[in-house]
């Protein structure tokens, strides 16, 4: 593993990896559209993944803590609610 430091001096690792050659053609080919150099591609489909898979992460969390909030509740709407909270 290679520790490098890039333009914004952050630290960087040097990975190798393989692929398909028809996957090496397609970010040859995103790299001379974008003008970016290949490793700026990789790894900005990376970081777009990442934030996707943790904002369904996030969602996923949310719908598991509205369900218990809707089980203790139980089937009641607010009307019901309110109209109780007058009753006492």
């Amino acid at each position: 593993m290679a520790l490098i430091k890039n333009n914004k001096k952050e630290l960087s690792i040097r990975k190798n990896i393989t692929m398909p050659v028809e996957t090496e053609q397609d970010l040859e080919l995103l790299s001379k559209i974008m003008n970016k150099p290949q490793s700026m591609i990789i790894r900005e489909l990376i970081e777009e993944k990442s934030k996707e898979f943790k904002k369904m992460k996030k969602i996923e969390a949310f719908n598991k803590t509205t369900g218990i909030a809707a089980n203790l509740i139980g089937n009641i709407t607010t009307q019901q609610i309110k109209s109780q909270r007058n009753d006492v």
